[in-house]
């Protein structure tokens, strides 16, 4: 664990992949473990190596980052043994093991921490097997259920995106007595917007990995029913669209895409210093997912932190950001015909052009630093009641 001094105490938290790897989990990780670390925490993180290049050990905004080598990759994750030797070293020093799932290890490793060390657990999603029906992706997604299951039983509290989400989840079933609400931390601006550039394109973008469950496919079919009403308007998908767990849909789409021409922009993964630049630059932001991997989408608030009015999956849980501020429409998922006309609406539609009410209703619904206040609190409770378990006689 970090040290450097007296610390509120230990966390371990560990998940299959953190930074630099980005994907909205590896990110809702990163936001919670530096803010508890800059909150006085001393936070670990225990993850695997999924480059050869990356440290197996390293401090990186004040937490500790561990990594272990993978054996070989299935589904979306992989298997380690290095994992395990590593989570026995690390655990024996920590007051609260926090787990991300869906994780295929967090079975095994929750049942490591016996009662010495209380668990908490976010859930961020369900698995779900992809399109190709391979009956390895299949039996890897079965895999992860039953353990996640075995962690989230052994589980003090489970964070949630949204209840809406795990309500409807069959691997949170039975569990609702530990649920704790916990809306995603976001990357968004804590300032009012600047107004629109004066430009004469309009701007549609997308933020996000390369994967099925974000419904890309289904944005480039509502691409051309938009460039015939509102001829110009120019697609800007960005995101990593190369090195994917998992594997990534751009091989797949790739002559969909070249053969939209000009309208429609890769312009690959945005650092997190140009993030705000990137939104500011749209005048629609749009989250076309389809299936259970998208839970939630904290991308649609930090565009809505820029001002931009989103449309989005009226998805279980991915539906929440907009209902809960007004700020863009829904559609039903892998309607195509559907999304166009939501994105015409939005782009023409005076009611989405003032930016400053956008960002103000996103900052009442989802305040600043809510997320990692809320996990504080968590910390805090499990800490001071393991402290209290073993002074008990």
């Amino acid at each position: 664990m970090v040290s450097g001094g007296p610390t509120r105490g230990r966390i371990l938290t560990v998940l299959n992949y953190y930074r630099p790897y980005l994907s909205g989990l590896s990110e809702y990780a990163r936001l919670i473990a530096e803010g508890a670390a800059s909150r006085g925490f001393s936070v670990t993180v225990l993850t695997g190596r999924h480059a050869k290049d990356l440290a197996e050990s390293e401090v990186v905004n004040g937490v500790r980052v561990v990594r272990a080598n993978p054996l070989l990759f299935v589904h979306k994750g992989y298997v380690s043994l290095h994992l395990f030797a590593r989570f026995l070293r690390e655990v024996g020093s920590a007051d609260v093991a926090h787990f991300h799932l869906p994780m295929p290890e967090s079975g095994p490793l929750s049942a490591l921490c016996g009662r010495r060390v209380p668990l908490l657990a976010t859930y961020h999603c369900d698995a779900a097997p992809s399109r190709s029906g391979a009956l390895t992706d299949a039996l890897a997604v079965k895999v992860v259920h039953r353990s996640c299951r075995m962690c989230l039983r052994r589980s003090r509290f489970i964070a949630v995106s949204s209840l809406d989400y795990a309500c409807e989840s069959g691997c949170l079933r039975g569990t609702s007595d530990k649920w704790v609400e916990i809306p995603p931390p976001d990357k968004g601006a804590r300032i009012p917007p600047n107004a629109r550039a004066s430009r004469k394109e309009l701007r549609v973008g997308f933020l996000g990995r390369f994967v099925e469950e974000k419904g890309i496919e289904v944005l480039l079919d509502a691409a051309p029913l938009v460039l015939r009403r509102l001829p110009g308007v120019e697609f800007i998908l960005a995101g990593n669209f190369k090195t994917v767990a998992g594997g990534s849909e751009y091989q797949r789409l790739d002559a969909r895409i070249r053969a939209l021409g000009p309208c429609v922009q890769l312009p690959g993964p945005v650092a997190e210093e140009h993030l705000q630049d990137f939104y500011s630059s749209l005048d629609a932001f749009v989250l076309p997912s389809i299936n259970s991997y998208e839970a939630f989408g904290m991308v649609q608030v930090e565009a809505m932190r820029a001002g931009v009015p989103v449309v989005a999956s009226d998805m279980r849980g991915v539906r929440i950001p907009v209902r809960s501020t007004g700020n863009g429409i829904l559609v039903p998922p892998g309607a195509a015909p559907a999304l166009a006309d939501a994105i015409v609406e939005v782009l023409t539609e005076a009611r989405f052009r003032n930016r400053t009410e956008i960002f103000d209703r996103a900052q009442a619904a989802f305040p600043p630093d809510r997320a990692v206040e809320r996990y504080v609190a968590l910390y805090t409770t499990l800490i001071e009641s393991r402290a209290r378990l073993r002074k008990s006689p």
